[in-house]
């Protein structure tokens, strides 16, 4: 078969001859004697279209690599020897072209500047483009490599390429991910003396830099021993860019500030609700106490409204157990309670009593069981007083 994929990316219609159709399961597969349609491979996923015959247009849903053959998943059979109009769906492909294009770039550039090879590479419709760079990376480093790139972009480098013969290659400063047998498919970047990358690659591409528009990382992550740089490049780095500018605009609205105060309006509330925190912690913990001095009896319950601080809890439990031997706070959930059960010596009884008759699960020490239960105040008051914990008033 001609790849004319493999020599001509914007190439979107040809004709072709029909080679074989054949059923692979439940799958109709046909065979071609020449294709404009890339097959899945590299990471790259497979080209969609039409096949168009006299009054009829079949759809080509991908293509695959089996056994060193090409071959196309059609919606229905088409006879051997068929010839066939076929019809790219270019937006796709030109997408997908931008993507991998930008991340050569990247990539390359992250091999040139800090030495680490390229160990891994997704390219997705629905998500980021991934490359995996081989150590570690910070965000700063990251950034510069981002920018080096968008630099390459703008500057509208050719990008070429060429089947080397195999002495060829031996001076040929390539970059691939793997050993490649038989002919390798080179795609450069730049020309003369102003190249900026050359790797090993099958998948079609743009065929200047400038077709990208821009390149952004969206994340950088370490990846087991390596790092993991999320990527969009063209449109729909323009698209993610737009839809993150409008969240921050809807922001600085809400704050009736501008987009660059936001982070400083944001760490000055952030500081202003520590603080407001921290002094209804230490108001909860005083209100706790005064109820656990105001109770009456050695079993305490009390019932808060509010969330309070696994901080002031433990010292109000350590001040009222040396008034009361056995205390358990309530406090309000939205589908009934979480609770704190303490005591001087084991509460486990307690807590069987509660798993029985308040469908309660907690866990801990023998002395500190924390845990949640269904049950509204009402009824927990009434198991209460019905066990013989508090007294009925």
């Amino acid at each position: 078969m001609i790849k004319i994929y493999e020599t001509d990316s914007y190439k979107r219609e040809c004709e072709s001859t029909v080679t074989s159709c054949f059923e692979d399961g439940v799958n109709i597969f046909i065979t071609l004697d020449q294709s404009i349609f890339f097959p899945e491979e590299g990471g790259q996923y497979a080209d969609t279209g039409l096949l168009i015959l006299p009054g009829k247009e079949i759809k080509l849903s991908g293509g695959q690599i089996k056994d060193g053959i090409v071959r196309y998943q059609i919606s229905e059979p088409i006879k051997e020897g068929t010839v066939v109009k076929c019809v790219l769906d270019w937006d796709k492909r030109f997408m997908r072209m931008q993507q991998h294009s930008a991340e050569h770039i990247a990539s390359g550039r992250v091999k040139a500047l800090l030495g680490f090879d390229n160990v891994g590479f997704h390219l997705s419709d629905d998500s980021e483009v991934t490359f995996d760079a081989g150590g570690q990376i910070t965000p700063e480093q990251a950034y510069m490599i981002e920018a080096a790139a968008n630099e390459i972009i703008r500057k509208n480098m050719k990008i070429t390429v060429s089947f080397p013969s195999e002495d060829e290659l031996k001076s040929i400063p390539y970059r691939s991910k793997t050993d490649i047998d038989g002919q390798v498919r080179l795609v450069t970047i730049g020309s003369g003396d102003d190249i900026a990358d050359i790797c090993a690659c099958c998948a079609p591409h743009v065929a200047h830099t400038g077709e990208i528009g821009i390149l952004i990382f969206t994340r950088v992550q370490k990846y087991k021993n390596a790092t993991r740089i999320s990527m969009l490049a063209g449109e729909r780095a323009y698209a993610y860019i737009r839809e993150n500018l409008n969240i921050l605009t809807r922001i600085s609205g809400g704050l009736t500030t501008s987009a660059d105060k936001v982070e400083a309006v944001l760490l000055k509330q952030q500081s202003e609700i520590a603080e407001l925190k921290a002094r209804l912690a230490t108001a909860l913990e005083e209100k706790l106490k005064k109820a656990m001095d105001e109770a009456k009896g050695k079993s305490v319950s009390i019932f808060l409204d509010d969330e309070i601080s696994g901080g002031a809890l433990n010292r109000a439990f350590e001040y009222g157990l040396l008034h009361h031997d056995e205390i358990i706070v309530f406090i309000k959930k939205e589908n009934g309670f979480r609770y704190r059960l303490a005591g001087k010596n084991s509460v486990r009884h307690i807590q069987a009593k509660m798993e029985e008759g308040l469908n309660a699960k907690g866990g801990g020490r023998d002395t500190d069981i924390s845990g949640q239960l269904p049950a509204n105040r009402k009824e927990i008051e009434s198991f209460l007083i019905k066990t013989g914990f508090t007294e009925e008033q």
